[in-house]
């Protein structure tokens, strides 16, 4: 019932904007905040990263969550748009409390085990914003561990099955593509790198180095061309690069979500 109220309170605020296993102390490691005041992500191999985001809102009233999932990675969204009160709302039916705001950075259930699935909650605290990162929770593929804070796993559970009235398709506006070096991949020849397609020339690409590839290029292209990748990485066989400028590349992309750099703070805690 008290869901029930509370989504019909969104409701009309939507209207109206559009008009402990192991833990340590609380850190504040980010910037100053600049958009989100929640988020809820994930990461691991086989869970997927931190760029599919299980759950956004911005202090704009954006708020985005996924509408469809595979394997439990998004792979639809929708967006609501709600007043300052709407967002207040929200942030009170997935269950962000006062206990939520006080769990520990860190909750580590096999800290001697490596390649964990990892949960982490920003959090807005004044004008910043911290992580808390939940390590190894699963007790199976889908069933939290009994001793997962109680805090976490109601967050968790209201965010999985979370739903609006008025929300509406998302997608963004563009990819972000990354390519390093693969020239020892054996299976030959790469797969063409499509002719539309930016060439390594292209001063769109940005370059940076890499302490294990050596160097990573990235470059932006619409979203609609996001079909056209997915064809083209899903082509290629286990040991085959994409050929671009003559030489081999490992290729990989991400949804381009706003305010991404806001939470890319966490990067410094996943694992490879």
């Amino acid at each position: 019932m008290h869901l029930i109220k509370v989504l019909a309170n969104l409701c009309l605020c939507i209207v109206a904007a559009c008009h402990r296993d192991a833990s340590s102390t609380r850190v504040s490691s980010a910037p100053t905040n600049s958009g989100i005041r929640f988020a809820l992500l994930q990461h691991s191999y086989w869970g997927g990263g931190i760029e599919r985001p299980l759950f956004l809102v911005f202090s704009d009233g954006t708020i985005l969550f996924p509408s469809a999932r595979s394997d439990g990675v998004p792979t639809q969204y929708s967006v609501i748009h709600a007043t300052q009160n709407g967002v207040d709302s929200v942030l009170s039916a997935i269950g962000v409390d006062e206990q939520v705001r006080g769990l520990d950075s860190l909750y580590d259930f096999a800290p001697l085990t490596s390649d964990q699935h990892s949960f982490y909650l920003v959090l807005q605290e004044e004008s910043r914003l911290r992580s808390v990162q939940v390590r190894s929770s699963f007790r199976d593929s889908v069933r939290l561990r009994a001793e997962v804070p109680a805090a976490f796993a109601r967050v968790y559970s209201k965010v999985l099955n979370f739903a609006a009235p008025g929300a509406r398709p998302w997608a963004p506006d563009s990819i972000e593509v990354s390519i390093w070096p693969y020239e020892y991949a054996p299976d030959n020849p790469p797969v063409p790198w499509p002719p539309k397609w930016p060439e390594l020339a292209d001063p769109r690409w940005r370059r940076r180095s890499d302490e294990f590839v050596g160097e990573i290029r990235t470059i932006r292209l619409p979203f609609v061309e996001a079909a056209s990748l997915d064809s083209l990485l899903h082509s290629r066989r286990e040991r085959q690069a994409v050929g671009i400028g003559g030489k081999k590349w490992a290729v990989d992309y991400r949804w381009v979500f706003p305010h991404d750099s806001s939470w890319m703070f966490v990067r410094k805690r996943l694992e490879s």
